[in-house]
């Protein structure tokens, strides 16, 4: 994860909020008090957020890996005209 002071950070916020968008990764902020802190883009917030909301459904991790062992090579294709 790269790293940067926070007087850097203070320095070229706008530069550090475009590099957290576009390097798709972390950006550790350091200071001498010891109060580090992550500078992440919103889409990776979003992310993980969305990747903890599904942790946090009961089965889920088993439902998909049981999922991924499934031959759908004899499963029907989807069909729009289809009725549910």
């Amino acid at each position: 994860m790269p790293t940067i002071s926070i007087a850097d950070a203070r320095k070229n916020i706008f530069e550090l909020a475009d590099k957290s968008k576009e390097a798709a990764s972390p950006i550790l902020v350091v200071n001498s008090r010891g109060s580090n802190f992550v500078v992440i883009s919103e889409d990776d917030w979003n992310d993980i957020q969305e990747t903890l909301a599904l942790a946090s459904v009961p089965g889920f991790g088993e439902t998909i890996k049981k999922a991924k062992k499934e031959d759908y090579s004899k499963k029907k294709p989807y069909s729009e005209n289809e009725k549910w």
